[in-house]
């Protein structure tokens, strides 16, 4: 094994090839293969080019291993894993086919590890310099900006029969006494509402007095997935649909989706339609994609 890669900068997903890296002295990869995060396997780029899943294995390290030579298709294979994991205590690694050198610099998202590390910098000096630590996210990833300011009204969120964790979150603006240094100044009154499953799916204005409607959007559509949407709270810390509680104020950023998701096959396999909304196009955030910058070429010797 020439290399790892993550499947996804997100979690502990993201962070995984550089732990194995270091006790099996195997390079990582400055690169996932989403670019962010989903909530499916098949959900991977090397899929948008016609590579095989398979096989493909599960073992939770006790000597428990589940590997699928052949499936029927990439739901079939969904499918297998997650009830596989559920019998394995939901805790265990999976590894997808091995590709080459060249393969991965196709369709690979490279430099994602490099972006997550200047992001979590940035928000560090905000927070030790007491500056705006969203304006420090945006500069750190300009393929970003910020959707909405505010508190969090309501939550709604379950566990599907799939195993997702579904919901919606409704924003409301902050008052003028709520406002705090740093904070974006907005004359936005409309209400934000954030359907997710798992991750968060689009982002919607709405006026304060429409019901929250996850299945059918009502409002402004301001973008979807496959772009990323993020609620960040106060102290620079990304929220996850599970950390999401009445009164929290957070702010939500999104990020252009790299350019492997806005190819036909990438809108169809990562945007909206896969989530459930047939009659939702895919709405992008209509600002450029900014290729990562490396740490490496910043902070490696020359």
């Amino acid at each position: 094994m020439a290399a790892q890669a993550a499947i996804e900068i997100g979690g502990m997903n993201g962070i995984r090839p550089l732990l194995t890296g270091v006790d099996y002295g195997v390079p990582a990869i400055d690169g996932d293969f989403m670019g962010r995060a989903y909530p499916r396997l098949y959900i991977l780029t090397p899929f948008l080019f016609g590579l095989s899943p398979t096989p493909c294995t599960q073992s939770d390290g006790m000597g428990n291993v589940v590997t699928v030579h052949k499936c029927s298709d990439m739901r079939k294979l969904e499918k297998i894993h997650r009830k596989a994991g559920t019998e394995l205590g939901l805790f265990s690694e999976m590894v997808i086919p091995p590709l080459t050198v060249k393969q991965t610099k196709q369709v690979g998202t490279l430099g994602t590890t490099s972006l997550a590390w200047y992001i979590g910098r940035a928000v560090y000096l905000a927070r030790q310099q007491n500056t705006s630590i969203m304006k420090a996210i945006v500069e750190a990833n300009p393929s970003g900006r910020v959707l909405y300011t505010g508190k969090v009204i309501s939550v709604n969120r379950y566990v599907s029969a799939g195993g997702y964790t579904e919901g919606s979150v409704r924003l409301k603006p902050l008052a003028d006494d709520e406002q705090e240094y740093g904070d974006i100044v907005s004359s936005e009154k409309r209400h934000m509402v954030l359907p997710f499953q798992n991750e968060y799916l689009y982002a919607e204005l709405v006026e304060p007095d429409q019901p929250t409607d996850r299945d059918t959007p009502r409002g402004e559509v301001l973008c979807t997935v496959p772009d990323l949407i993020s609620l960040v709270g106060t102290d620079g810390y990304a929220l996850g649909t599970q950390e999401l509680r009445y009164g929290v104020r957070v702010s939500v950023v999104a990020f252009v989706a790299h350019p492997h998701w806005y190819t036909p096959q990438g809108i169809r396999i990562g945007g909206p339609e896969e989530f459930g909304y047939k009659n939702l196009p895919f709405k992008p955030l209509g600002t450029p994609y900014y290729e990562p910058k490396r740490v490496t070429q910043e902070f490696r010797p020359q």
